[in-house]
């Protein structure tokens, strides 16, 4: 597997946790799995924070 690097503005990366854990919401309430979207949305939240200087 692949890895990439994605370097995210704070409300960036605040709309990626929202996103995620909307979806994850929404396949919750399907009664579906949301194992997938969970270790997204941890390896979002435990992500190491660069800055960069743009």
């Amino acid at each position: 597997m692949k890895k990439v690097k994605v370097y995210l503005t704070d409300s960036e990366w605040q709309m990626l946790i929202h996103s995620l854990n909307d979806f994850k919401t929404k396949l919750h309430s399907e009664n579906r799995y949301t194992d997938t979207v969970d270790e997204v949305l941890y390896r979002a939240m435990t992500a190491p924070v660069k800055r960069v200087k743009i």
